[in-house]
């Protein structure tokens, strides 16, 4: 729990410490696996975070490998390695719904256009104003030259969010889009 502490508080090289020593006293302690894994995303560390979320994976009792399969499916990503992303992402899916959007954005740099519109279509219907999961979806429908749906998820970009940060891109990619 200090370890937690810590990192809740961003020091991270004592919730590194303190981790470390909850591991140390129970190697199979997969919850402090995972958490480490988070904080070494957290510091950039991939081959850590990947290190630490396979060693709470491999627990057959851990009761919650999503969170582990989560860490290690954006340490991938950061990797650019989309292949091992999506295999992570896909094990975290469907108990940790956070992943559907990670998976969407992952199929986008795969060039996987059908499948990123369908996370980010699984995303918008659970979370309807999810800013992020309908500009992403509108960058997918022009891919797909699907302009008219495009359109209305750039539209809705601007209703939820107005002032937000992607409302002048989406205003840009709609006046291309006419």
């Amino acid at each position: 729990a200090l370890g937690l502490a810590y990192f809740a508080k961003d020091m991270d090289d004592d919730a590194i410490k303190h981790l470390k020593e909850a591991v140390k006293i129970n190697e199979k302690f997969s919850d402090a696996h995972t958490h480490l894994s988070a904080v070494y995303l957290k510091k950039k560390e991939w081959d850590l975070a990947i290190a630490e979320a396979r060693v709470a994976v491999a627990d057959i009792f851990y009761t919650t490998p999503e969170f582990a399969y989560f860490n290690m499916g954006r340490a991938f990503y950061e990797k650019a390695d989309y292949i091992k992303a999506e295999e992570s992402y896909k094990k975290a899916i469907p108990k940790y719904p956070v992943a559907y959007y990670t998976l969407g954005l992952t199929y986008m740099k795969m060039n996987k256009d059908k499948e990123a519109a369908e996370m980010f279509e699984l995303v918008i219907k659970n979370v309807p104003n999810y800013i992020d999961a309908h500009y992403n979806l509108g960058l997918v429908l022009i891919k797909l030259k699907d302009k008219k749906a495009a359109l209305n998820a750039f539209q809705e970009v601007i209703r939820i969010a107005p002032d937000g940060d992607k409302a002048p891109l989406a205003k840009e990619y709609m006046e291309l889009l006419k």
